[in-house]
């Protein structure tokens, strides 16, 4: 799973985190934060940047004793509420859904990972 570390900020919490994405990227995508009964059941899920129903990426804050990171994993969001509704019914065919729409959206994906990742590199707050 690809990953971001940081300086180190123990304080930093995910509702901080997710204010900063809504600040910076509010205008462009929709955020949401952990609790909001929109983030994935699997893998990250602090804070979710969404372009679209089928391309969102899902943003874990980690906080270990001496290091700050951030990992990474796509999501579809239109498949989130399918997951949900059907629960473990849908895992049996989790792969034959997702692997083919994963490799579909794989270059827009990339796209909004990066420009998710260089912000987080950059930006002031987690300097």
């Amino acid at each position: 799973m690809p990953s971001v570390t940081i300086s180190h900020k123990p304080d930093l919490t995910v509702e901080e985190v997710a204010d900063i994405f809504e600040d910076h990227f509010g205008d462009k995508y929709e955020v949401y934060a952990k609790g909001e009964g929109k983030t994935p059941l699997f893998g990250p899920k602090d804070v979710v940047v969404k372009e679209s129903e089928w391309i969102a990426i899902a943003v874990g804050l980690k906080q270990s004793r001496d290091r700050t990171s951030f990992n990474f994993g796509s999501v579809v969001p239109a498949l989130l509420g399918l997951t949900g509704l059907l629960g473990f019914l849908f895992l049996p065919f989790a792969g034959l859904i997702l692997a083919p729409t994963r490799l579909l959206l794989m270059i827009p994906a990339n796209r909004l990972h990066n420009e998710v990742k260089d912000f987080i590199e950059n930006a002031p707050e987690f300097k």
